[in-house]
């Protein structure tokens, strides 16, 4: 948005054309809204599905604005005009970043979870996986020696979706650590456990299937943000199913952990929703992640 001083200033127009250059996927017209200071709003209630219509309204603003230059010898309407340009522009710049953040590649067979580290590979610790690979929909699936097995849903985007299994012994304790490297939707290292003090409402990395149930912590597709709280609940119904197949010959148990986003794909899962049929485990349970 060009924006005036007294007298109208070349450094204003000097940083809009900046910034024009910057984002030159845009209409190349000034930012922000009309003559009214009202209609700038703050982007707040961002998803990765409104932001580019977000950006749009900004940049049609921005039109009206600068089709609406005040008179140059008032300097209270200059004033206003600038700042208006300038609130403006600082959304573009916000709006852009929250959009980049969003974009991911397609996923492929050898890149199945674009924007984080490649899956890592299933360590195989009892020597019992008899095969572990990505499908042509993209989902993991794992299987083992006594017929237990596991499928991690394909991404959404940067959010993980799901994750079902039939658990079997072999599964018992062969999982791996949430790895550092992945940050979910709605991660903030700023609220970790541990980042300042220990609560119910700071942030874990939590795995679908769990690392006791055979869960791997290096695939993102297994990984969603969910509070101290939430794993706690989590880790009570996880227990109970690793000790139903703890002892070779257990039965098997049918096993589905489903993440609820309500809004959009692009911040935490509102809620787990957890299933279980077999071996006396048969229950639903469904998990608070606020």
């Amino acid at each position: 948005m060009h924006a005036q001083k007294r007298p109208l200033p070349q450094l204003a127009r000097l940083s809009r054309a900046l910034i024009l250059a910057m984002f030159t996927l845009f209409s190349v017209v000034a930012l922000v809204a009309g003559p009214s200071v009202s209609a700038i709003a703050a982007p707040d209630n961002l998803t990765c599905a409104n932001v580019q219509a977000r950006i749009d309204a900004n940049q049609a603003a921005a039109a009206v604005h600068n089709a609406n230059k005040p008179d140059p010898k008032d300097s209270a309407a200059v004033a206003a005009y600038n700042a208006e340009a300038e609130r403006g522009n600082a959304e573009l710049r916000q709006l852009v970043a929250f959009r980049k953040n969003c974009s991911v590649d397609q996923p492929t067979k050898d890149n199945p979870t674009p924007g984080y580290p490649k899956p890592a590979a299933n360590p195989n610790k009892k020597g019992t996986v008899t095969s572990d690979q990505t499908n042509d929909k993209f989902e993991r699936e794992t299987t083992y020696g006594d017929g237990g097995s596991s499928l991690y849903g394909a991404m959404n985007g940067r959010a993980a979706t799901g994750a079902k299994a039939t658990l079997s012994p072999d599964m018992y304790r062969s999982g791996t650590d949430a790895s550092g490297k992945i940050n979910p939707p709605g991660w903030d290292k700023d609220n970790a456990w541990g980042s300042d003090g220990y609560t119910p409402t700071q942030f874990q990395r939590g795995h679908l299937l769990a690392n006791v149930l055979g869960g791997l912590g290096g695939d993102a597709r297994n990984l969603v943000t969910i509070t101290q709280r939430a794993n706690l609940e989590m880790s009570k119904i996880e227990y109970d199913m690793a000790n139903r197949i703890a002892l070779p010959g257990s039965g098997k148990i049918d096993y589905t952990v489903t993440p609820v986003y309500t809004n959009g794909y692009d911040d935490r899962p509102v809620k787990i929703v957890i299933t279980a049929q077999g071996s006396g485990a048969d229950g639903q349970w469904t998990i608070d992640n606020s």
